[in-house]
Formats: structure tokens, C-alpha cells, sequence
């Protein structure tokens, strides 16, 4: 046998006597609050956001904790109450102290109020969570401040721009080591009327291991740069348009969807086809970025009748008329070269089995198509016959 090797700590681990803790708080913050309940990402450090408690607005679902709002038009305003975290040392160069869980519980709205705007330019005033503990060298010389607060801080002043670097002039302020960006807001010049419209909304979530974590504001607004921390990790999202609650997974360096969303059905409307080999649109389906990579599973079925034996064919395409073809053209039951074979004013109707898109990102368009390869002087398509099947389906 050899060793024992020294590691760092353990938690509980006490002294001979009981009353006295061998452990600090910062061991706690970084074994337990970190080793257990959050999870570390880049750095080490636990992703700072609002811990979402189910606290949800009944129209839009979107969750409440820790919202900025106005309060009667003046420099006052409220924040709701909620849970926070924040991972001191991971901003600057500040000593690593670990992560913090803060917050207000309860019903009651946490009053606030904004400092007077210029009467030179306009700014920004940033609102954040922040905690405070004087215990550690980066808060000493802050007592009698201790535990959790509300702070507003004004960025420079400066002809508005959102999108600037933070603390730059007419840009947000920069976030201090500890603190959580709640909301951004407009302060034009000799402007002291805060309202809801002149918040921008930038609460970020986080959550515990091995429960999805639910996307707020700023994060669905930031979808496309939203990582994960963990192989593993989870993330839910609200409805958007025709899609469900989404859970999706991170494999490492992607975010997969987990589940199948068929999307309503497409009807078309009556249309005629009086030229020969002129690709025609039948009907289109749109397909909005379901946030991961996906594959749309189509199927279709097209009716028309014809005079004097014409015929069709009909295809599904990407984009439009001139798009990538999804698998095979879908032929007129009475085909044949020339339409020679068809008879008069026949109704016919061509069925399009599920086939799959190669995978895509983003949003996409799918289009049904139809072609009168010849006879007859025009094909008819019938309203209510025609229809395009979609189903978004998470790639691998």
C-alpha cells in the first residue's frame, strides 16, 4: 500500500470538537453547491442565470422570476421575487469563490428605483441581481452590505446602441464579477418616465443536473448561441407557433431535438395547368427553425380531371419549382407518354407516400408540384383533394 496522497477537501469533515466546522463557506459553495447541485461548464465556472420554480405568466407561459417591470410611470419600478445563481471569480480576475444560490422568496414584487436620466445624451441602466459576502476579499470593504440585492447601474453616455460592447459609450453597462443582467433599459435624454416598452428583457435561466433547463427570454431570443454545459444536458422551451413544449439534448456539440412534431395539414385550392411541361406550384408548406437539426418526413396527395386524356406527374421539391427533389415524381395513374392512354374529363388522384429531406437547419419550404406532360388541353386540380403531409423529425 502506498500513500494516502492529499486531495482538497471533504464535506461534512469536522474537528474533534462539534461545535467547530473544519470547513469554510467557500468549500461548501464549490463541493457542494457546485460538485452536486450545479453544473460546471467552461472554466469550471456554474452557469449564472434565474432558477425557474414554475412561476409562469398564464397567456404567454413565459416564466416570472426575476422580471423587471415598471411601476407607475415614473423612476420607480418593481423585479419579481426569485432564485439566482452567480459564480464569483468568473468574471475578471477576481479569485475563484464558487458558485452563490440567492434570491427573494415570497409574493411581494422587490421595489426599486432608477436614478435621474441625463440632460446631456442618452444611456442605458442596466438592472442585476447581485450578492454580496464580505467574507471574501473582492466584497470586504462593503460592510455593512450582506446577501442578496437588486442593483441598477448606468452604462456611459452615448447615442443608444443595444448591440455595442458593454461599457462603452451608448452601450449597456458592463456586468460586474457577481452580478446577473436582469434587464436593459432606454434612458433618453431628461427621460425620467420608465415604462415596460423601454425594458429589454436578458434574464438567462440555469438549472440543476438532470433537470432540463428552462429557456427564458433572452435565451430563446439568443437560440442560436445557447451551449451546453454537460453531455446530456436539457433544455425546454415554450410553444412557438405550431410547435409543442420542446425538449431538446445536448450531445457535446449540438443541441438534438427528442420527439416528433407533425404539422398541420395543407390544403389546396382549384387551379388549372393549360401549359405542357411548366413545373406549377400546388401548394407550399413553411417550416420554421425548430432549433436543432431536423429532417421534414412529406407525403402528399393531388387530384385533378382532365379533358381528352391529359396527364400529370406531381413532385415535392424544396424552396420552389426549381428546388432539390424529395425522392420520387409521383405518376398520373393514367400515364403514359403522350397521354394517349388517358380518356375524357377522368378524375385521377396521385398518392405520394412519406419520404424524407436530406437534413436540415434553420428554417425551410416544402412545395408541391405539378406537371401536364401532354395530351388534352389543360389539367384541372380539384380544391379539397389536394394536400401536403409534413413531419419535423429530430436528425441523429
Amino acid at each position: 500500500m502506498t500513500g494516502p496522497f492529499a486531495m482538497t477537501d471533504a464535506i461534512p469533515l469536522l474537528s474533534n470538537n462539534p461545535t467547530v466546522g473544519r470547513n469554510n463557506a467557500r468549500d461548501i459553495r464549490k463541493f457542494l453547491l457546485q460538485g452536486m447541485l450545479l453544473s460546471p461548464g467552461s472554466g469550471g465556472f456554474i452557469r449564472r442565470g434565474v432558477l425557474h420554480r414554475g412561476w409562469l405568466d398564464p397567456t404567454t407561459k413565459e416564466p416570472l422570476e426575476l422580471k423587471v417591470l415598471e411601476s407607475g410611470g415614473g423612476l420607480n419600478g418593481l423585479v419579481n421575487t426569485g432564485l439566482f445563481t452567480v459564480h464569483r471569480g468568473a468574471i475578471g480576475a477576481a479569485i475563484d469563490e464558487g458558485p452563490y444560490i440567492g434570491g427573494s422568496s415570497g409574493q411581494s414584487t422587490i421595489p426599486i428605483t432608477f436614478p435621474a436620466a441625463s440632460g446631456s445624451n442618452s444611456r442605458y441602466d442596466g438592472v442585476f441581481a447581485r450578492i454580496v459576502d464580505t467574507n471574501i476579499a473582492a466584497d470586504s470593504a462593503l460592510a455593512p452590505l450582506q446577501g442578496p440585492y437588486i442593483q441598477v447601474l448606468s452604462g456611459a453616455l452615448g447615442a443608444l446602441n443595444f448591440s455595442g460592447t458593454p461599457g462603452t459609450a451608448g452601450a449597456p453597462p458592463a456586468t460586474p464579477d457577481g452580478y446577473l443582467p436582469l434587464a436593459f433599459v432606454a434612458r433618453a435624454t431628461n427621460d425620467n418616465v420608465v415604462i415596460q416598452s423601454k425594458i429589454t428583457d436578458v434574464r438567462r435561466g440555469t438549472g440543476l443536473p438532470g433537470v432540463p433547463r428552462m429557456l427564458f427570454p433572452w435565451d430563446v431570443v439568443n437560440l442560436s448561441s445557447d451551449t451546453g454545459y454537460q453531455y446530456g444536458e436539457e433544455r425546454i422551451r415554450q410553444p412557438s407557433g405550431e410547435y409543442p413544449v420542446l425538449v431538446d439534448r445536448w450531445d457535446g456539440t449540438t443541441w438534438r431535438g427528442t420527439q416528433p412534431i407533425m404539422l398541420s395539414t395543407v390544403v389546396g385550392p382549384v387551379s388549372s395547368i393549360l401549359g405542357v411541361n411548366t413545373i406549377t406550384t400546388v401548394l407550399t408548406k413553411t417550416i420554421a427553425d425548430p432549433g436543432f437539426p431536423y429532417r421534414v418526413f412529406v407525403g402528399a396527395t393531388i387530384g385533378c380531371d382532365s379533358d381528352a386524356g391529359a396527364t400529370m406527374e406531381s413532385t415535392i421539391r424544396m424552396t420552389n419549382t426549381a428546388g432539390t427533389q424529395v425522392g420520387l415524381r409521383g405518376l398520373d395513374p393514367l400515364w403514359s407518354v403522350n397521354g394517349t392512354g388517358g380518356s375524357v374529363n377522368r378524375e385521377r388522384q396521385i398518392s405520394m407516400s412519406q419520404r424524407p429531406t436530406a437534413v436540415l437547419t434553420g428554417a425551410s419550404t416544402i412545395v408541391l408540384c405539378a406537371r401536364r406532360l401532354g395530351g388534352g388541353s389543360q389539367l384541372g386540380l380539384l380544391a379539397n383533394i389536394s394536400e401536403l403531409y409534413t413531419e419535423v423529425v429530430p436528425a441523429a
